[in-house]
């Protein structure tokens, strides 16, 4: 599985958008090799320009992520 699949696939199980840090500490049950939050949050930004997420800014948290059709479309 590519790295952005294993985070798809991650946002796919998530009943709500997610920060990235969420995302970090699901990434090693879908990929096998650890990752930097720096490079999670690239990729994020990559699929976010993809349209395969969308990107939600909040006010105390951050940044929320969740999978759109398009990405679930990407993994299926």
């Amino acid at each position: 599985m590519t790295f952005s699949l294993a985070i798809l696939n991650i946002l796919d199980t998530m009943p709500r958008p997610v920060p990235a840090g969420v995302v970090a500490a699901r990434l090693p049950e879908f990929y096998s090799r650890p990752m930097k939050l720096t490079d999670i949050e690239a990729e994020l930004e990559l699929l976010t320009a993809s349209g395969e997420i969308l990107a939600q800014p909040r006010r105390h948290v951050g940044m929320l992520y969740s999978i759109t059709p398009l990405g679930k479309a990407a993994i299926a």
